[in-house]
């Protein structure tokens, strides 16, 4: 407890003293304006007496003091996750840690299979080798829209401003008027031009993914998982079903903490 918080509990002890309590008498009727001035060491002296109150202050040094080497040194053991203890380990895991749910999965296969750590670990890839199989393929997907979407960004660019880019793409898509030459003399210029047909296409995919971000929204608020969510679940599922003497959810969070990355 701080000097400050125990100063006002003092203070509120005081008003709710009865009026006769011997203790209500020994303090001066001016006790509220000096204790306005009056320090905290000072203040608790006057309470508690010589005693008592200097050690209140030396519990409160000692509350807020700065580490000691001792304790510098503890910090040295438990930076493993094999060195930490059960409660850590399903702590960390219960907040989505790779590491300690690794550990515990690890834990669970000692316990059951009644082997050695080292024994436990080579099951443990045994299970991270499994869930990679076949992974590149299920999320080639993803993959190629991510790569379709960069491209796309990017080439907005050049149609947008570039002026031979632009002309090659009038011609062969849109076979609009082209702008006169000294509407075209900069980048600028060429970015009027072309926006007449970039504005449509660029905003109505705005407005669509718009929408489909508030779908995504509406599918969380009713509790329904988007595909790439159900393709995470579907690796705990494999996964504890390929395992089943091992504990489901142990297995499940271990498959699920990484989500589509490999192991």
């Amino acid at each position: 407890m701080s000097r400050t918080a125990l100063l006002r509990g003092l203070h509120g002890a005081r008003h709710a003293l009865p009026a006769r309590s011997p203790f209500m008498g020994a303090l001066p009727s001016t006790w509220d304006e000096r204790a306005k001035h009056a320090s905290p060491a000072a203040n608790m002296t006057q309470l508690m007496g010589p005693g008592l109150a200097g050690s209140a202050l030396v519990s409160a040094r000692s509350f807020a003091s700065y580490p000691t080497a001792e304790t510098a040194a503890d910090m040295q053991l438990g930076n493993e996750f094999f060195e930490m203890d059960n409660e850590t380990i399903t702590l960390l895991a219960a907040q989505g840690d790779v590491g300690a749910t690794t550990e515990r999965l690890t834990r669970e296969i000692m316990a059951v299979d009644e082997v050695s750590w080292d024994e436990a670990t080579v099951k443990v890839d045994e299970m991270k080798s499994a869930l990679n199989a076949g992974l590149g393929m299920r999320t080639l997907p993803q993959k190629v829209f991510i790569g379709t979407l960069i491209v796309g960004g990017l080439a907005t660019f050049p149609l947008c401003f570039d002026l031979t880019t632009a002309k090659v793409f009038n011609d062969a898509c849109v076979t609009a008027d082209v702008a006169d030459p000294e509407d075209l003399e900069t980048w600028l210029e060429v970015g009027a031009w072309t926006w007449n047909w970039m504005e449509p296409p660029l905003g109505q995919l705005s407005f669509f993914i718009l929408c489909l971000d508030f779908a995504r929204a509406q599918l969380n608020n009713l509790g329904l998982k988007p595909y790439v969510e159900k393709m995470v679940a579907a690796r705990g599922s494999k996964l504890a079903s390929a395992y089943p003497k091992y504990h489901n959810k142990i297995l499940t969070d271990f498959a699920t903490c990484n989500g589509l990355k490999p192991f």
